[in-house]
């Protein structure tokens, strides 16, 4: 039987890979208005998908800038949660590296 050791070339500097779960490539999202309209399509001018409650937090999908350009559109993140999918402004968001900080900032905010 042969017995290996982990111990053996072990850095204490290591620095071990994020919780996927807890951290998102594109960030977290936070809803910083009462209510933000869900788009069905990246773009100002798409139809309305509905509405998302102010202090939602969820994890950013996708990210794509608005058809007029980043200066005059601005960025959307992709919103999918309990069937109901869209897109959000950024304008109407904050976004932040991980879940536990989305969540902290959704209670601080005004009335929550």
């Amino acid at each position: 039987m042969l017995v290996a050791s982990c111990s053996k070339g072990y850095n204490k500097g290591m620095k071990l890979p994020e919780d996927p779960q807890a951290v998102s490539e594109l960030g977290w999202a936070v809803v910083k208005t009462a209510y933000a309209k869900l788009k069905t399509a990246p773009d100002s001018t798409s139809p309305e998908a509905g509405l998302v409650r102010g202090r939602s937090v969820f994890q950013c999908t996708a990210r794509s800038i608005d058809p007029k350009g980043l200066e005059k559109g601005g960025l959307w993140y992709r919103f999918s949660e309990e069937g109901v999918e869209g897109w959000l402004h950024k304008d109407e968001l904050d976004i932040f590296n991980t879940e536990a900080q989305a969540k902290k900032a959704a209670e601080d905010i005004i009335g929550g």
